[in-house]
């Protein structure tokens, strides 16, 4: 599969996992080829999910930092996630990827994969607003990694966010061109990243960071 194929695989998707907990909802998914396993996160879908997005407020969460509205998302998923990947044998790659919301659960999710289990993964995600919040955090979650590819589009308004200062990706990724008057345009820029990554090998960036 093509890291731009698989941002065509979240978009196009519908039938997810659904995790409730009163008036908060969240998907997610599982997606296998080969020796590579896919956790998937969707996006935005719903008015309590915009509410997620915009309660911003870093919480601590151990000795970490996070966007609280995406972490509470994360967290009524976390139990069947990790209890996923703690079956998943280990001569398979574990690959976590999202679109928007769901590109921002899958920095959390990276890092709490790594914490309950010691099992590294692989970060491809497309058009992620911002959950981590300060230089540790960030260094925690990129040594929780195989490797990270944050894709956002330059003229993505929604990679931006939260537009304050030590608010950080894992690993940003730009592709695609700047341009002022795009940022207005986020049904376009936001949702084109099939056509603005790279057409880059999965199973060949895993090779490739395990020959390292």
């Amino acid at each position: 599969m093509q890291h731009n194929e698989l941002f065509s695989i979240i978009k196009n998707k519908k039938d997810w996992r659904h995790c409730k907990s009163g008036k908060l909802s969240a998907e997610w998914d599982i997606y296998e080829e080969g020796d590579i396993v896919y956790i998937l996160f969707q996006e935005t879908d719903g008015v309590s999910d915009w509410i997620q997005n915009l309660s911003f407020i870093k919480r601590r969460y151990g000795k970490l930092k996070f966007h609280h509205g995406f972490y509470e998302l994360y967290d009524l998923m976390r139990d069947e996630v990790i209890d996923f990947v703690k079956n998943i044998p280990s001569n398979k790659t574990l690959v976590v990827s999202g679109w928007s919301q769901g590109a921002a659960i899958a920095q959390i999710c990276v890092q709490d994969i790594y914490f309950h289990t010691g099992r590294k993964s692989l970060l491809i995600s497309f058009g992620a607003p911002m959950a981590i919040y300060g230089r540790k955090t960030r260094k925690a979650c990129r040594e929780s990694v195989i490797e990270a590819f944050e894709y956002c589009n330059k003229s993505d308004i929604v990679t931006y966010q939260p537009p304050f200062l030590y608010w950080h990706h894992i690993k940003r990724v730009n592709v695609g061109s700047f341009g002022i008057f795009k940022i207005f345009k986020p049904t376009t820029y936001h949702t084109n990243y099939s056509s603005t990554v790279p057409s880059v090998d999965v199973e060949k960036t895993i090779k490739t960071k395990r020959e390292r």
